[in-house]
């Protein structure tokens, strides 16, 4: 099992990536603390410790899907088939909430890394 740190260090490598333009959140799927965590029912994982609730709820996470969304179908109305599903940050709105997860996520380590769009 890798330690703590080092779960915690690849959720922010993930967002890191979003942020950048350089890969999709996919939810649990591409998240190191929730391959560790989520069958726990998040027990032990330190976003649940800081929040105490489960699912990410109580941190920036909760809104990104919905602003995604928002983003989402502005740009669907003429540019973008309905099927294809960006693969990046796709708008201002987006991008915020995603620096104030992966600023969220760098708290964890105590570390003075900020998001830089």
């Amino acid at each position: 099992m890798k330690s703590k740190t080092q779960l915690i260090q690849g959720s922010i490598n993930k967002w890191n990536k979003i942020v950048q333009g350089l890969e999709a959140d996919k939810g649990p799927e591409n998240c190191a603390l929730c391959n560790e965590f989520l069958a726990k029912d998040c027990v032990g994982c330190p976003v649940f410790e800081r929040t105490g609730e489960p699912l990410c709820n109580g941190t920036p996470y909760e809104r990104f899907g919905q602003v995604f969304h928002d983003e989402l179908l502005e740009l669907v109305r003429w540019h973008i088939n309905p099927k294809q599903e960006p693969k990046v940050v796709i708008g201002p709105k987006t991008m915020e909430v995603a620096c104030a997860e992966h600023d969220f996520i760098v708290s964890l380590l105590e570390s003075d890394e900020k998001c830089t769009s």
